[in-house]
């Protein structure tokens, strides 16, 4: 992010779509420019209480000056993810539907990295508490749910994820011949067709270094347990179970040893 001082009165052709027009406040005292050029005309006490990075940024502003902050990013400083992060912090409700629950994942996994760049921890707080219900509404999947927590490090929202997983299976294509099922077993960077979703083993190898190695670990050590399991929906819930024991167990013991 680069911030700038200018005037107040910014002569510049401004960009309005439905993505920023909610946020041009006449009473704004800071522009946030998202990496594709937005501009979110907004209030700093929201964003100091939000995220003491921005606390800290503009108590070095001068007085009587505007400030202009502008992002770079273009993954997780773009224009979708500033609107999203500003919602939570106007306390907004974030529109997540099971219509669209391939993009809610790409962009809720987007705005927890935005939120921890910036340290925005009541932000984070709203999103996992609005995680849980859209995992329950399946305005996200179980793989979507898991992929989040573990960023958010959020053990209840990955066992839950985990218990809720049976019937959540890599896209079936029925058309698929058994040499394109056998060839894509052997492809580490695709997922294995019809494959659990949250079962490792079918995941490809660019997922294995998005998850943390502590929730990796618990994962496989949970699925180990339950080789001998069929996978049906009371088996992920042992699953889900066990995974959130070895999750205690660790954090209990690197407690001990603070």
């Amino acid at each position: 992010m680069r911030a700038k001082k200018r005037a107040k009165v910014i002569e510049v052709e401004e960009i309005i779509s439905d993505v920023n027009r909610p946020y041009q406040s006449e009473d704004a005292d800071v522009i946030l420019v998202s990496s594709d050029g937005l501009k979110f005309k907004v209030h700093s006490y929201h964003l100091k209480a939000a995220s003491t990075v921005f606390s800290s940024m503009l108590d070095i502003g001068i007085p009587d000056q505007s400030n202009l902050l502008e992002f770079t990013d273009n993954e997780i400083e773009h224009s979708r993810i500033v609107v999203l992060f500003l919602n939570l912090v106007y306390g907004k409700e974030l529109h997540f539907k099971k219509e669209t629950r391939h993009y809610n994942h790409e962009q809720c996994y987007r705005l927890v990295s935005f939120l921890l760049k910036y340290d925005a921890t009541t932000p984070l707080r709203m999103l996992r508490y609005a995680t849980h219900l859209w995992l329950a509404r399946e305005a996200l999947s179980p793989f979507c749910a898991f992929r989040i927590g573990a960023k958010m490090d959020d053990v209840d929202l990955c066992a839950q994820a985990l218990r809720c997983c049976a019937g959540w299976n890599w896209s079936r294509n029925d058309n698929i011949t058994e040499e394109e099922k056998r060839k894509r077993s052997f492809d580490l960077n695709n997922t294995v067709w019809n494959g659990p979703c949250l079962d490792p083993s079918s995941w490809r190898i660019a997922t294995f270094k998005e998850i943390p190695d502590k929730y990796l670990t618990a994962l496989l050590r949970a699925c180990r347990e339950s080789m001998k399991l069929v996978r049906s929906q009371n088996d992920w819930i042992k699953i889900g179970d066990k995974f959130a024991e070895l999750m205690r167990a660790m954090r209990n013991a690197e407690k001990s040893k603070a």
